[in-house]
Parts: structure tokens; sequence; C-alpha cells
């Protein structure tokens, strides 16, 4: 069922007009479902549907803006809307907006010619000339793309390293045209975001392998595949492009889940950079960040020697518990032991 923005609470796509400077003063409360329904016929672009409020200026700019993220075709509605956004003078304002919402080019082209064509989410090159494949233009594409990418995710259409760089650009994409998440096949918007590899998940991935036939060889060729990537040995495209060789040798590919839901399930690597940041270890023990920040530098200062209170304060000041770590790894004996010292004080006071 079509709708409008009087029946989306979000308003993603304000977020993003505004980032680019080009809400105008004037679009203060919206018109709400409750007020929409007070309005009579004439007072909507699609005077049929009742959608597309167009009896004041605020109205009738929200009812072009947000027809154009939400990706909506034009209609017969599209003329009344253009001339009431011309009788109110704000047809400047309506096409900055619309101009801020247009997702830039995957590719890095001009503005102007992503006027002219369309972004997609993956280009592969054949003999006829490049193929473009999952359209970005609008909202609706995107979310169209998105379930049509999902659905040849799951048939195994390209290979995943494919299907991951599509996720990744179409996500891009949604965020820059104020797409929210919840609108995103789920599969893509995991697919879209860097993540952890889950030890679980391989652990069972390998297990049904095991259990249609593999023989134990080509198990442990598989697990020593996940294991190089898991410890950082290899990236994550070496080690689905075996998993995806060795499924088709087996000739197990139709029994066997998509190879992306093995290794890009954990959580995402943004969430584990943010916890790395917010943690330090000292002698085997992970300590909150905020107790090293909350040492008072003049104590540190005096409390090693120079070289070691110089390698702590500038952690200190960094922010990052990584830093930390290693700054503290390479502090002689007598300065780790202060600096334990200090923080199971600083700790005990708290």
């Amino acid at each position: 069922m079509q709708a409008d923005f009087t029946t989306d609470d979000s308003h993603a796509f304000l977020l993003v007009v505004k980032r680019a400077d080009a809400l105008p003063d004037w679009v203060k409360e919206s018109c709400s479902k409750e007020d929409a329904d007070s309005l009579s016929d004439s007072s909507f672009a699609d005077c049929h549907s009742r959608l597309f409020p167009i009896h004041c200026k605020e109205a009738a700019w929200m009812s072009a803006v947000s027809s154009y993220s939400y990706g909506i075709p034009p209609g017969p509605w599209s003329d009344r809307l253009k001339a009431a956004c011309h009788a109110y003078g704000i047809m400047p304002e309506v096409t900055k907006a619309i101009e801020a919402l247009r997702p830039s080019m995957v590719d890095g082209a001009s503005k102007e010619a992503s006027e002219e064509v369309i972004p997609h989410a993956l280009t592969l090159e054949s003999v006829g000339g490049n193929r473009d494949f999952y359209p970005l233009g609008n909202a609706h594409q995107i979310r169209e793309s998105s379930l049509k990418m999902a659905a040849d995710s799951r048939e195994k259409r390209f290979p995943v390293g494919w299907i991951r760089l599509a996720a990744r650009n179409l996500c891009k994409a949604a965020a820059s045209v104020g797409v929210t998440p919840s609108l995103i096949h789920p599969d893509i918007t995991r697919l879209g975001e860097e993540r952890l590899p889950c030890p679980e998940t391989v652990k069972a991935a390998l297990a049904e392998r095991a259990a249609i036939g593999v023989p134990e060889g080509g198990i442990e060729l598989y697990a020593k595949a996940a294991n190089d990537y898991m410890s950082g040995d290899t990236d994550l495209d070496e080690a689905e492009v075996f998993w995806e060789t060795a499924d088709n040798h087996f000739q197990i590919q139709d029994k066997v889940a998509n190879v992306a839901t093995v290794f890009n399930t954990g959580i995402p690597q943004a969430h584990a950079d943010k916890a790395a940041r917010q943690l330090f270890k000292i002698r085997d023990t992970w300590v909150p960040f905020a107790a090293l920040e909350a040492l008072p530098k003049e104590l540190v200062a005096c409390s090693l020697t120079k070289e070691a209170a110089a390698r702590m304060l500038s952690a200190m000041s960094g922010g990052d518990g990584r830093e930390a770590t290693q700054a503290l790894s390479t502090l002689e004996a007598s300065d780790l032991d202060q600096m334990a010292r200090l923080l199971l004080h600083e700790t005990n006071a708290a």
C-alpha cells in the first residue's frame, strides 16, 4: 500500500537534507496522519487516494521531497504537486533538497553524470559491454534491489564476494538518501557491514558438511581455511573462495547454506572496535580505559621513569585502549608494577 510522509514517523530523509543545509527554516512541524484525516480531498495532490498534502507550502515541500525519497513513481498527481510548489514559490527549495537526496555515484562519478546515469550496486564486465545490477537511483529502487539481492544470494546466482560488494554499495547508497536499515532486507544489512566471524557458526557449518558426506580430510581443509581467516593469516575473500570451490568440488553447493552465512554472522567490526577502545590489558587483566583516564597525569609523570611516563601519558590522551595495551607491553617490570599500583589505588578509591 502506497503511503506518504504523514504515515512515516521516522522522516529519515530530513536528516540527510538537514546535513546538506537544504532544509528550509520554515519547515517546522510536519502534517500528522490525524491532521491529514481532517483535510478535504482537494487538499491532496492525489485526491483519489488522499496522499501528498498540499494545503500549505510546508506540506507541499514535504510531499514533493518525501515522494522522491520514498522512490514513488510519478503519476497523475505529480502535476498537481508540482503546480502547488510553483504556486507557493518553493520550487528552488524543493530542487535543492532533492539534489541533496541523490545518492552519490558508487564509482565516484560527478553529480552531473549521476543525473543521467542511474547508479547500480554491482557492475560486471561482459563481452557485449558492462552489465549493471541492482539500481540505486532512489529509495524505492534501493529497497527493491535489496530484496532481489537477498534472493540472488540465497540462490547463489553470484559469488559471495560479488554479493558482499553489492551489499556494501547498496547500504552506502541507502544511508546517503536516508533509507533506514529496517527497510533493507536483513541479509543484505548483515552483508553490507564488516562483521567478525562467529566460531560457533563456523563449527556448525563444518558439522553440516560432515553430516552430508564430506570426508574427514575435506573437513580438515575447510577448517584450516576458516582458522587461517579467523587468525588473520588470510583475508575474508580467500576463505570464502576456498569454501565455495570446495562446495562445488564435493557437489554439495545445493545442499548447504550460502557461504556468506558462515563468515559474516558475528558482531559488527565497528562494535568490536568500540569495545576494544574502551578496554586495555595489564598483566592478563582487562581494565576499563576510564580507569586509566582517571589517573592524575602529574602522578603518572612523577611515578614512572621519564620514558615510560611519556609513553603512558601519550596513551592516556589517545582515548584508545589498544594503544594503552601496547604502551604497557613495552614498560620495564618496575614501571609496570608502579602502573598496576596506581590503577589499583585509583580503583579502590573510586
